[in-house]
């Protein structure tokens, strides 16, 4: 797997917007988006594996979790789950790992739900 690009989306008087987009949770990725500090965080969190070796290719549960400590401020809405064979993490796993983390700043839509948030 070759290195990937999050995007942040800002306009004035909106909030930011940070998508993860396909990743895992690393130091680089968190020293580059802590300062940041994006007010919503878009995180693929299915826990994806891929090769023999099963190697993690999309954040699981507990790095959503770590990326949710490192950025304090932040809320973060979790995709990308249950919709691939090689996904490891479900929503409820997710859900119950990020309650003891940061249990008001999280959504975890179904498939095709639209959240709605209020930031400003």
């Amino acid at each position: 797997m070759g290195p990937v690009a999050g995007y942040l989306v800002r306009a004035p008087g909106e909030p930011s917007f940070y998508l993860a987009g396909d990743t895992v949770w690393y130091p680089e990725l968190a020293a580059a988006v802590a300062p940041l500090a994006p007010d919503v965080v878009v995180t693929h969190s299915g826990g994806a594996v891929w090769g023999e070796n099963r190697e993690l290719i999309l954040m699981d549960d507990t790095q959503t979790a770590a990326a949710c400590q490192a950025l304090p401020n932040s809320f973060f809405v979790a995709v990308h789950l249950e919709a691939l064979d090689h996904c490891t993490t479900s929503r409820r796993r997710l859900r119950s790992t990020l309650e003891n983390v940061c249990p008001d700043r999280f959504g975890i839509p179904a498939d095709g739900e639209i959240i709605s948030l209020n930031l400003i």
